[in-house]
């Protein structure tokens, strides 16, 4: 999804990061920085997301 989707924000709605998400649509990723740096930070925001969800 980030790699398809990613300067859209798709990745960041995907996480519930709504706010990161309209930020990517109306910069186009950051102007494809935050995109960029989103390959390093994304494993890590997937497991916080992940037991967000495990604990409710």
């Amino acid at each position: 999804m980030w790699f398809f989707l990613g300067l859209l924000g798709g990745h960041r709605f995907y996480l519930n990061q709504v706010g990161m998400g309209i930020f990517y649509v109306l910069t186009f990723g950051g102007f494809g920085l935050f995109w960029l740096l989103d390959l390093f930070l994304l494993p890590d925001l997937v497991n916080r997301a992940n037991r967000r969800y495990i604990r409710n």
